[in-house]
């Protein structure tokens, strides 16, 4: 699909491979705040959800500029997200 889900969710990646992600969730209709693992590997981010440690989801950088980078991957397809 081509439409651009504009993620409005925090996605703070830590050095030490903990990847915080929160804000607003669509899916549960309230702000909430998860913690993922992940690792990046031949230029992809792997998010490894605790609940499914063998099924990570990848993502790749499809386009950055500037202050903007569209991840595409995971279980929606593009990731629009804005430096902060």
């Amino acid at each position: 699909s081509s439409h651009k889900t504009e993620e409005n969710r925090i996605w703070e990646f830590k050095a030490d491979g903990t990847l915080i992600s929160s804000g607003y969730n669509r899916v549960m209709k309230t702000d909430d705040k998860m913690s993922f693992s992940y690792k990046v590997e031949n230029g992809k981010i792997l998010l490894l959800d605790p609940g499914r440690p063998h099924k990570p989801q990848t993502y790749e950088v499809y386009e950055r500029s500037g202050d903007s980078m569209i991840l595409k991957g995971g279980s929606e397809g593009f990731y629009s997200f804005k430096k902060q």
